[in-house]
């Protein structure tokens, strides 16, 4: 979710550093708006300098719990590439053809930079691409005329995704875009589209009996949400949790009633409509974080589903995206679509808050005895 900070001098500074905000392992956007230019967060018409920063899966690009704004940070890949000896020794003509801007200052010298040109129907797009000082594939920059951030954001990446996806099938290699800094060239107002690292936490579990066999089941599904860096595969394993219980409770009732015996009871399951409600209402369910920022709580909460009960969310909200993304996984026929367009990664990004709380409540409700039982209804840890 976005957020801005307001710089009020007449330039930028190369690197800002503020503390992180909003739900940890999330895709995030920082704005710092240049006051005397601009102060349009959305950005304006114009041209834009997009940099994708290159992350090696599971390994950050800083060492510190904090947002970098640095348009040239450096990152890294699995991609090594040749040096500039390397390319007039063996073929004399490329030395000149992969020769970026001299604007991407950070590559260490001697390694070549390459070109990458790529084409949509939105037009056709000219990246430049740096090492870092180990010589591998660091960072990717473009310039681009765009309406605002996000029109800037789409047409750079539906233009390098492809590029990105073909190297990864032919040299098999995982290739990750760890953030994607944009400038509004005019104003300089930059923004930072960055996914917020975990934070180490204290072992504050009670001691456990035998775990329920049921209950391993949807926890393992949890872990495998938790260890994945693909939003997509997060949000299928969460809504695998909700769809398992659902499924569970229809096959426990059903037993009841074959027995004569009334359904069981179970709490009503409903996002709070109230904003002072939030809060508590996470504290249910989350025993380790307590401060929630208003990014976290906007994240969460979608206006949308304010004071709707967990049935309808996932009738009207939840499974048709799952249906989406099988479709774009399963569907039969040839492939005409990427597969960000096809899985639907930006709605996949919108609905994971929620349905990661979801999922957490429905199992602290299904498990009482095995998830979460030393953390009562009304916040309270109990020793």
């Amino acid at each position: 979710m976005p957020a801005d900070a307001r710089q009020s001098s007449g330039s930028l500074p190369s690197s800002v550093q503020i503390p992180l905000g909003g739900l940890y392992g999330q895709r995030q956007e920082y704005t710092v708006i240049n006051i005397p230019f601009g102060n349009d967060p959305r950005g304006g018409p114009g041209k834009y300098r997009v940099v994708f920063t290159l992350a090696k899966p599971g390994i950050p690009l800083t060492a510190s719990n904090s947002i970098d704004f640095s348009p040239d940070l450096m990152g890294d890949s699995y991609i090594t590439l040749p040096t500039q000896a390397d390319l007039e020794e063996k073929r004399p003509g490329d030395a000149a053809r992969v020769e970026a801007e001299d604007s991407l200052s950070t590559a260490l010298p001697g390694f070549a930079k390459i070109l990458i040109q790529g084409s949509t129907p939105e037009g056709s797009f000219e990246f430049h691409g740096d090492s870092n000082r180990f010589g591998r594939l660091g960072l990717i920059a473009c310039e681009v005329v765009a309406t605002s951030f996000a029109d800037a954001k789409q047409k750079t990446f539906r233009a390098l995704a492809s590029s990105l996806s073909s190297w990864s099938a032919q040299l098999d290699v995982p290739i990750d875009i760890g953030r994607i800094h944009i400038t509004e060239l005019a104003t300089t107002t930059a923004q930072v589209d960055w996914t917020a690292p975990f934070l180490d936490v204290p072992f504050a579990l009670r001691s456990e009996s035998a775990l329920e066999q049921e209950f391993r089941g949807y926890a393992s599904l949890y872990r495998e949400a938790m260890n994945s860096n693909s939003p997509v595969h997060r949000f299928l394993c969460f809504f695998k949790v909700i769809e398992g219980i659902r499924a569970r409770r229809k096959r426990i009732d059903r037993a009841a009633k074959t027995k004569g015996q009334a359904a069981l009871s179970r709490p009503a399951e409903a996002v709070p409509a109230r904003e002072e409600d939030f809060a508590p209402w996470l504290n249910r369910i989350f025993h380790i974080r307590r401060q929630w920022d208003e990014m976290a709580l906007d994240s969460i909460f979608l206006r949308e589903i304010r004071a709707r009960d967990f049935e309808w969310i996932y009738v009207e909200k939840l499974n048709p995206l799952r249906v989406d993304i099988a479709h774009g996984l399963f569907g039969k026929g040839e492939l005409t679509l990427s597969a960000d367009e096809l899985l639907h990664v930006h709605r996949v990004e919108t609905w994971l808050p929620i349905t990661k709380c979801i999922a957490r409540r429905m199992l602290k409700n299904e498990f009482p005895g095995q998830f979460l039982p030393f953390l009562s209804e009304d916040g309270v840890i109990n020793p």
